[in-house]
């Protein structure tokens, strides 16, 4: 009886050590905030982009509803580069982070309103004959002359073929 309960307890610790063995990435979350005449909102749609340096690879995510952001499965250690925007706000880096194994590092941003003049722009056309009321060109299929001129109405140019 104690052979097979030491038999168990032994087989439970060397299960649960290899499991916690099997984390190799870390990750970052947190969540962007705009900060415009005083008041914070949640930008949903912010744009959060992680380099680590040595390799050069690249992690990306945006924001949800609230704000909120978690970019897991990232590589262990740094230094990374991160750079969070949104259109209308100044965008903020942050360098050399260094991740840890099997951590969520937490990154909470708050981003300042930033002014941009935009120039005017000029939408100008010009009539284009292909969707003018001219005459319709019929395709008959069937016994009939291939390319032949119809009136100005659909109706017709069906009853030519």
């Amino acid at each position: 009886m104690v052979r097979k309960l030491l038999l168990t307890v032994t087989l439970t610790v060397v299960t649960t050590l290899g499991l916690m063995a099997q984390i190799t990435t870390a990750g970052i979350s947190g969540r962007v905030v705009g900060v415009s005449t005083g008041k914070e909102e949640a930008l949903p749609g912010a744009t959060i982009v992680a380099t680590h340096v040595p390799s050069g690879t690249t992690y990306g995510t945006a924001t949800v509803a609230d704000g909120r952001y978690t970019i897991p499965g990232m590589r262990v250690g740094g230094p990374y580069t991160i750079k969070i925007s949104f259109i209308g706000y100044k965008e903020e880096v942050f360098e050399n982070l260094t991740l840890n194994l099997g951590v969520i590092a937490t990154l909470d941003v708050k981003l300042a309103e930033e002014g941009t003049q935009l120039e005017e722009v000029v939408v100008t056309s010009d009539r284009n004959d292909i969707f003018s009321a001219g005459p319709y060109w019929c395709v008959c299929v069937l016994w009939k002359k291939p390319y032949q001129q119809c009136s100005n109405d659909r109706q017709n140019c069906k009853r030519h073929c």
